[in-house]
């Protein structure tokens, strides 16, 4: 008598039945299908994605943040602010009401071949404050005779800037130069 039948004679006793149940178990395991391979490849898969996702080192923590250094405001006459139109790899600048904004960081809009490329480099106040790409508004930047609506419209743009770009300067001539607030 081998080994195998010892054992399975001496775990199932003499009772035929546990014997047959056994082989049939044993013949079970040993006919595993295509099916039960994948079914156990799958899992094995999720397990690994399960366990992965709780032994993964965290990300590092992201670097301080460090404002950006805003420019030292300098003063332009309206002939320097011309320089700055974005021509030549330049800088684009436009002055509004005195104040000249950094708008580089938009050149689609106001740099060359933007739809608002009339304004760089120049004092536009005038043009915002109609809402107008008419030459006729960039050359002549006087505000004396706007409407309350011009006015107001003006406002919105300025604040638009304010927001939006960094102050560089400030217009030291012309209608619109620069006057500091009253303290």
């Amino acid at each position: 008598m081998c080994i195998r039948d010892r054992v399975s004679t001496q775990s199932t006793g003499d009772f035929p039945d546990s014997r047959a149940k056994m082989e049939g178990l044993l013949a079970e395991a040993q006919s595993l299908t295509f099916v039960d391979f994948l079914l156990l490849f799958l899992i094995v898969v999720m397990l690994y994605l399960l366990l992965k996702s709780f032994f993964t080192p965290a990300p590092p923590p992201p670097p301080p943040y460090k404002p950006k250094e805003k420019p030292v405001p300098r003063n332009f006459t309206t002939q320097e602010l011309r320089a700055f139109d974005g021509e030549n790899g330049n800088q684009i600048y436009i002055g509004v009401k005195g104040k000249v904004y950094d708008v580089s960081s938009r050149p689609e809009f106001y740099g060359p071949g933007g739809a608002y490329d009339c304004f760089a480099g120049r004092d536009a106040t005038r043009a915002f404050a109609k809402n107008s790409l008419d030459e006729e508004d960039l050359v002549n930047p006087t505000t004396d005779d706007l409407g309350a609506f011009e006015k107001e419209s003006l406002t919105s743009w300025i604040e638009s800037f304010e927001w939006k770009y960094d102050v560089v300067g400030y217009l030291t001539d012309g209608p619109n130069k620069y006057v500091p607030p009253a303290e």
